[in-house]
């Protein structure tokens, strides 16, 4: 089940189910926003903005592994009123002690619906970046800019020929190859994005935890979080100093 669903198989449209009503059942067709799976979903209506998206065709379901049908996806994620997306990047980047870890509190706020309070969760993870900007529009805003110009993937893609605005962003992505304790590379439509690592502490982490061995890595989306600067004439570069930084989604 998921919060979001597309009314398009090329997923240009996004509907949220809690703004659907049972009008909307035989108005649209709905779609999973997983551009790789498409499985078409039914709208179903419950009390207190808590309509769903499911995959209950007959003969339907939604690829293995599929992210748009992760937990996550059940609950609505708002971008923080408190914070922005350089403070949540450069919190990646950051090392968390182990004091800090266990006094860690999810964090969350509430919004009123008619007569009754319903709890979303509060934009603070990369998996929560990814969830928010994949179920929006690339021409609507998270915080202060447009989705296509801080979150890049296959949807705007076309924008990117040979000039990139430096900054943080978050690049959604397969690699193109690696070369092991140097670099990931992205071939991003006219641009070679270039992943480097703070250190070979810091890279074997992240190989562990993507275990790409004897994997084909077209088939890999990995979302990589970081502040991306010019190298060279369409080549741009950022450099992990956590292994938060990156999430493989696929």
């Amino acid at each position: 089940m998921s919060v979001y669903a597309c009314i398009d198989t090329e997923g240009k449209v996004i509907k949220n189910a809690n703004n659907l009503t049972h009008a909307d059942k035989s108005k649209y067709n709905f779609y999973c926003i997983n551009e790789d799976c498409r499985v078409k979903l039914s709208l179903n209506i419950y009390q207190n903005a808590n309509n769903r998206f499911k995959a209950s065709y007959d003969n339907e379901s939604h690829i293995n592994n599929c992210w748009a049908h992760h937990e996550a996806t059940k609950t609505v994620v708002y971008p923080s009123k408190k914070r922005d997306l350089d403070e949540i990047v450069n919190n990646l980047m950051k090392s968390i002690n182990k004091k800090d870890r266990e006094n860690k509190i999810e964090k969350k706020y509430s919004r009123n619906n008619g007569n009754k309070q319903v709890t979303h969760r509060e934009m603070s993870t990369l998996r929560d970046i990814h969830l928010y900007c994949k179920a929006h529009d690339i021409n609507e805003y998270l915080y202060d800019k447009q989705i296509k110009h801080i979150f890049l993937d296959n949807r705007s893609e076309y924008i990117y020929t040979k000039y990139m605005e430096e900054g943080n962003k978050i690049v959604c992505y397969n690699m193109s190859h690696y070369k092991p304790n140097e670099k990931f590379v992205i071939k991003y439509n006219g641009l070679t994005l270039n992943i480097y690592f703070e250190n070979n502490n810091i890279y074997t982490k992240v190989q562990n935890k993507l275990d790409l061995k004897g994997k084909s890595l077209s088939n890999i989306v990995i979302l990589f979080a970081g502040e991306w600067r010019k190298e060279r004439d369409s080549v741009y570069y950022t450099v992990i100093k956590n292994p938060k930084q990156i999430l493989q989604i696929t």
